[in-house]
């Protein structure tokens, strides 16, 4: 049985990568096209892994 804070956690953790795959789709062009690898990394370090993280602190 899930106690109150188990499924709040659940819903987070939901809520996190919902929001990574959200930011991950809208450049999700940019990660097919042919560019550096290094530009890749800056995009997903830049954009999609801020939404993941974020709250993380809180």
């Amino acid at each position: 049985m899930y106690s109150t804070r188990d499924k709040n956690q659940e819903n987070e953790i939901q809520r996190r990568s919902t929001a990574r795959w959200t930011a991950f789709a809208k450049h999700r062009d940019m990660f097919k096209d042919n560019i550096v690898t290094c530009s890749k990394r800056q995009i997903y370090n830049s954009c999609v892994l801020p939404a993941m993280t974020c709250g993380a602190e809180t």
